[in-house]
């Protein structure tokens, strides 16, 4: 009996230290898993805090580059083709959008919102009430605030309109949608964008057609004297300009080898004017 009650008292020991071996292994593993979790916030934190510094830098500089602009006019190929810029572990991949190429909802008319994607008199009619009656809009998501507007409708449209421009368009820049918003006919968007496509028949590359000077006698030699009459006419009235003034920065950003941030970042020669985080 003594001898056996040793015995079991040798095998509680051991059963108790398996125990307490096992408790303490999963007590070390979810210390580990928590010091894992931790270091990795603390490495997105890092890897945003850098990615943001970077997108601000980037902010600057392109700002400076809009400022010293010495070109009177802005063309596709010039913004559409990418940077890429290196700052320490970072690196960005930059282009641009020009706001003068879409349609300013706090000074488009009736007709011009009519003649967007999805939209209709009854809608039309809907935004420039809610304009007359709260002001201009401060981001063209206050559209998503009208009953007539949904998320379909305005997922639609959105490419083609902004608040931060000056109400004219950039005839080197602007599409077809927002061409024909401010009234000009098929025949003569084809032969803008033709002739801004170049030889190679693609827009956005080096050998671009570029409208410079919207007054000139002549206007570009492929374009006919009706096209040039009705272009001239258009910039008489206050609708047509040759470069940009504000423009959307889209930048990428890697930290180390991992993608971070895509940014939309709206500024103009004074600084940014809006920040969002893609």
């Amino acid at each position: 009996m003594f001898a056996l009650g040793d015995d079991m008292k040798k095998a509680s020991m051991l059963i108790f230290t398996i125990w307490m071996m096992l408790l303490f292994s999963l007590l070390a593993l979810g210390i580990y898993r928590m010091a894992v979790a931790r270091m990795q916030v603390a490495k997105r934190i890092e890897q945003i805090m850098l990615s943001d510094n970077a997108a601000k830098a980037a902010c600057e500089y392109m700002v400076l580059q809009i400022a010293n602009d010495s070109t009177y006019f802005d063309s596709l190929e010039e913004l559409k083709t990418p940077v890429k810029i290196e700052l320490g572990v970072v690196e960005m991949e930059i282009y641009l959008n020009d706001e003068a190429a879409k349609i300013n909802i706090n000074t488009a008319s009736r007709n011009n919102f009519e003649k967007l994607p999805g939209l209709n008199d009854d809608i039309a009619g809907a935004i420039i009430k809610a304009r007359m009656d709260q002001g201009n809009f401060s981001f063209i998501e206050d559209l998503l605030l009208l009953s007539e507007i949904s998320e379909e409708k305005f997922q639609k449209i959105k490419k083609f309109i902004t608040v931060n421009n000056s109400s004219k368009i950039n005839i080197n820049t602007a599409g077809r949608v927002v061409l024909a918003a401010i009234g000009f006919e098929d025949w003569l968007i084809d032969e803008i964008i033709y002739y801004r496509k170049g030889k190679d028949g693609v827009e956005a590359t080096t050998d671009d057609g570029k409208f410079q000077d919207l007054d000139k006698d002549v206007l570009c030699e492929t374009l006919n004297i009706s096209s040039q009459n009705w272009l001239k006419h258009h910039r008489a009235f206050g609708q047509l300009v040759c470069e940009g003034g504000a423009f959307e920065m889209c930048v990428a950003t890697n930290v180390l080898g991992n993608n971070v941030f895509n940014y939309a970042i709206i500024l103009s020669e004074e600084g940014v004017i809006k920040w969002q985080e893609m």
